[in-house]
């Protein structure tokens, strides 16, 4: 590109797919820590108290990752998009500079 400014789209496609794993990493540890739902005897009459509230933690937690790892996803998507993007208006730009002979 012109004035300096230089895209690699090869770098966005391959920071999209790394952001791919993180988004799948991200699924697997909800979907553990989800998973991990305290039986509330488990602590006996007392406590309770200490696995319903671990149940709950845990179910956030559990949603909380999931949220983040499809606004993770939404990154990776927009960096394809970029790329591509980049990719079009490189040939394009190719392609009206080649129309024209000096």
């Amino acid at each position: 590109m012109s004035g300096g400014f230089h895209v690699e789209p090869d770098r966005l496609v391959e920071f999209g797919r790394h952001l791919g794993t993180l988004e799948s990493a991200l699924r697997d540890s909800a979907a553990t820590v989800g998973g991990c739902v305290a039986d509330v005897g488990i602590f006996g009459l007392i406590g309770q108290l200490f696995g319903a509230g671990a149940s709950k933690f845990c179910a956030g937690a559990e949603r909380q990752l999931g949220e983040y790892a499809t606004v993770i996803a939404g990154f990776a998507d927009d960096l394809a998009t970029a790329a591509k993007e980049y990719e079009a208006t490189e040939e394009d730009t190719r392609t009206s500079i080649a129309e024209y002979e000096v």
